[in-house]
């Protein structure tokens, strides 16, 4: 539901007479939707409140598609037919304290330390396999939450995406605080995932023909991504400092970070 800048979804309030309405965003949609109206396809967007909804809604054919997934057999499985090639290759480096920081080729260098991941990015169940048995690693729910314990001192890094790191960093105006490590410890495939009994099936080989065309030029797809990141950046102008917040003690009873922050007045 919130892992920008790959996707997010907007929740429009409504009023007595409308239920709330929810609006997909991100680089995964984005770059979807430009090749669907290249192709003169209509797409309808559809959000849900987490990803194994939208999982579980792909395969009871609720939906037609999903906008972003990793190749992992354990949450996708029957119902679901990935469309290859993948769309983008997300490096996934650590982000430390800064002060804090030290050279990490692979997850042994991680011992000895309290890590934390961020559920929404789908990032544990391809990594935990690998993990050596003495580097453990906190699951944590919503950005917010994540950074706050970074910068508290409450966790020694967080594994995460690269652009994820990017995105949310310069929205909690952080960026002098944190460092980031330069070689990716992996760097998954994202992809494009149709339903297997759904009746846009027969349009799969086409979006093939087309993502192939797509990649051909990787800088038409990285502007995409990119201005996604700035578009989740410019929400949060005039927030103040995540670390301004932590000191002052405020957003210690804000709501979840879901509604805070994508919540919006119809």
């Amino acid at each position: 539901m919130t892992n920008p800048p790959f996707g997010w979804m907007d929740i429009i309030s409504g009023n007595t007479l409308n239920q709330d309405r929810y609006v997909n965003d991100g680089f995964g949609y984005q770059l979807f939707l430009k090749m669907a109206n290249e192709m003169n396809l209509k797409v309808e967007g559809v959000g849900f409140k987490s990803y194994y909804e939208a999982v579980n809604a792909l395969k009871t054919g609720q939906i037609d598609v999903l906008l972003g997934a990793y190749y992992d057999k354990r949450v996708l499985g029957v119902g679901t037919s990935v469309l290859f090639p993948g769309y983008f290759s997300n490096p996934v480096v650590v982000v430390f304290l800064k002060g804090n920081e030290r050279p990490v080729n692979s997850y042994e260098d991680l011992k000895g330390l309290k890590g934390l991941i961020r559920q929404e990015e789908g990032l544990y169940s391809l990594i935990y396999q690998g993990l050596p048995k003495d580097v453990q690693i906190e699951q944590v729910s919503g950005a917010r939450k994540a950074y706050t314990m970074l910068l508290e001192g409450k966790a020694d890094y967080m594994i995460s995406s690269l652009y994820a790191i990017e995105a949310e960093i310069r929205r909690f105006k952080i960026t002098d605080k944190v460092s980031i490590t330069t070689k990716p410890l992996l760097s998954p495939e994202l992809f494009f995932v149709f339903g297997s009994n759904s009746e846009c099936l027969v349009l799969k080989p086409m979006f093939a023909e087309k993502l192939t065309q797509e990649k051909q030029n990787q800088g038409n797809i990285n502007q995409i991504l990119f201005k996604q990141v700035d578009k989740w950046i410019e929400r949060f102008r005039y927030a103040p400092p995540l670390a301004v917040e932590i000191s002052s003690g405020i957003g210690q009873n804000a709501p979840r970070e879901v509604v805070e922050d994508l919540r919006f007045e119809n």
